[in-house]
């Protein structure tokens, strides 16, 4: 799970893992503005900040994404 994460069309299964590995690293970048599946989304926000951020913040999170403004 990480840039080459691909959600999925309909949300049908729970697509979120527990871990305390690192999923996203300068090899494997977070997604920045994915497409979403289509159905009901929920989203939180986790941060907001000005200048790229080290790809390994959030460890234990997954899937993430970015989003440009």
């Amino acid at each position: 799970m990480a840039s080459t994460f691909v959600p999925p069309a309909e949300l049908v299964d729970n697509i979120f893992a527990v871990n305390t590995e690192m999923n996203y690293s300068e090899e494997n970048p977070i997604p920045v503005n994915p497409a979403n599946p289509d159905g009901l989304i929920y989203k939180v926000q986790v941060g907001a900040f000005r200048k790229p951020i080290p790809q390994d913040l959030f460890k234990g999170f997954a899937p993430i994404s970015a989003e440009v403004y």
